[in-house]
């Protein structure tokens, strides 16, 4: 790529959308040197192919800069998990994992939860309050709960279609219970896509991996490229960008240590996104009674860019 003349990378580059676009200066430096040397031609014979007046060129360039704003906590709202809750108790429900404080999330099942997020906002106080009335709510059961994902589905595609909002992701956040909860939890995995539907077998080809090693087995089988990373001096995997439509971001094990409880992970590659799953493997058993998965905290933190 390096020995690729700039005026042929333009022209490639030219005959995609903004947001693969800006997916492709996410993963490589040459590319991204590219665009910020030859914007305004690029942004030209964007335009002109795609018929998109109405974004300003100092717009484009502000696409740009929002791309590479500092991280902060994106919007997402849980939305969906297979995973149950202990005792049927809106106190653990899937919400938590967003709010700050004392609040967890506990699962009935003690493997392999995937939990669903859709980005619903800008704002992180008037999501945490619009989080809480949907814990209030009570709607986390049959027929109850199916209305409830509905609502944020439909919420989150107004709000992502009125101006073409996508966030990218940077950074993985996570936070283990640090005391009262019996099964914390002890390995996930992260994914992100563009839309709704994306295929969810990539998830399931995780299920039950918990360790590294196997973790680099089976990316290896899907053709995944990746990095090895220590956080909290254990051994991590984040993920490159790939052209897959979920989008897989970190596999990650978390301390048994009490004092590195919350685990901040940083990616190697931004991901475009509208929605995010969390793939909860497995908890840490503290006793032989309980047999299910604590988690406090899993959210994704980047910035929030309007096309």
């Amino acid at each position: 790529m390096q020995s690729v003349p700039d005026p042929i990378i333009v022209e490639i580059l030219s005959y995609l959308p903004i947001s693969e676009i800006i997916r492709a200066e996410s993963i490589c430096k040459k590319i991204k040197s590219c665009v910020e040397k030859h914007s305004y031609v690029l942004y030209s014979r964007v335009l002109s192919r795609f018929s998109q007046e109405s974004i300003s060129y100092s717009h484009w360039k502000n696409v740009i800069k929002q791309m590479n704003s500092p991280s902060k906590e994106l919007q997402f709202l849980p939305y969906y998990t297979n995973g149950g809750t202990y005792y049927g108790s809106n106190t653990y429900y899937i919400h938590n994992l967003v709010l700050e404080g004392y609040y967890c999330y506990c699962t009935v099942y003690p493997t392999n939860i995937l939990v669903k997020y859709a980005l619903l906002g800008t704002d992180y106080d008037t999501d945490r309050i619009r989080a809480r009335q949907y814990i209030s709510s009570g709607v986390n059961e049959g027929n109850d709960r199916i209305y409830f994902e509905k609502e944020i589905l439909r919420e989150s595609q107004e709000f992502t279609s009125q101006a073409s909002i996508y966030a990218v992701i940077k950074q993985i956040y996570a936070r283990a219970p640090q005391g009262g909860y019996t099964c914390p939890i002890f390995h996930f995995m992260c994914f992100s896509s563009i839309e709704e539907d994306a295929d969810l077998g990539i998830i399931d080809r995780f299920n039950g991996v918990s360790t590294i090693d196997k973790a680099k087995e089976i990316s290896d089988q899907l053709g995944l490229e990746y990095e090895e990373v220590s956080a909290n001096s254990i051994r991590q995997l984040v993920f490159n960008n790939c052209n897959l439509p979920m989008q897989p971001l970190c596999w990650a094990e978390m301390s048994e240590d009490y004092n590195q409880s919350a685990l901040n992970l940083p990616l190697k590659s931004k991901k475009l996104a509208r929605y995010f799953y969390g793939l909860l493997i497995d908890g840490r058993r503290t006793n032989n009674y309980d047999n299910n998965i604590d988690i406090s905290l899993l959210l994704p933190k980047g910035s929030i860019i309007h096309f």
